[in-house]
């Protein structure tokens, strides 16, 4: 009996390190935000355990409702063409559009198809009309040489004024 009691009280305290350990694991790494500091609002992706589908609909939604705050970050959006068109020689420009959420795309890959379905890995960029301060985002998918003129309000408000089809 005298050795069982040291035997269960140092089986004790290696699970307790054990679930230390491995709580300790869970949390964010150094450097990535828990919160909202300084007015920057961060979230680490890896915790989210929504499925891909909620978790673009809600970067679509969350990019229309708020464009500033996704300004000039990289990201990936899948949905379906709507409205293709050419702006240049060498650019297509089309919406994608997911339920009622979409977003204005510019990009120089193949041509797309209506209705197919698309995933655009691309900068966000804001326009809007010079009165009123009303901001719009468009994604922007162009090869790194090559040179991005952005287009003028004048050009594409029919993209954002008009149904999916534009």
């Amino acid at each position: 009996m005298r050795k069982i009691i040291p035997l269960i009280f140092l089986i004790l305290i290696a699970l307790g390190a054990w679930t230390f350990f491995k709580a300790w694991r869970g949390t964010t790494p150094m450097g990535a935000g828990t919160g909202r500091i300084a007015g920057k609002e961060t979230d680490l992706a890896g915790r989210d355990s929504r499925g891909l589908g909620a978790k673009t609909r809600s970067k679509l939604r969350g990019i229309t409702d708020d464009p500033l705050r996704y300004q000039n970050q990289r990201i990936s959006i899948s949905g379906r063409v709507r409205g293709p068109g050419k702006l240049a020689a060498n650019r297509n420009i089309y919406t994608l559009s997911d339920g009622n959420d979409r977003i204005l795309v510019i990009d120089d890959k193949a041509p797309p198809k209506e209705y197919w379905p698309r995933t655009v890995n691309g900068v966000v960029k804001v326009v809007g009309p010079p009165i009123g301060g009303l901001r719009h985002a468009y994604l922007v998918d162009v090869r790194e040489p090559a040179k991005f003129t952005a287009p003028k309000w004048q050009d594409i408000k029919n993209y954002f004024s008009q149904g999916p089809n534009g």
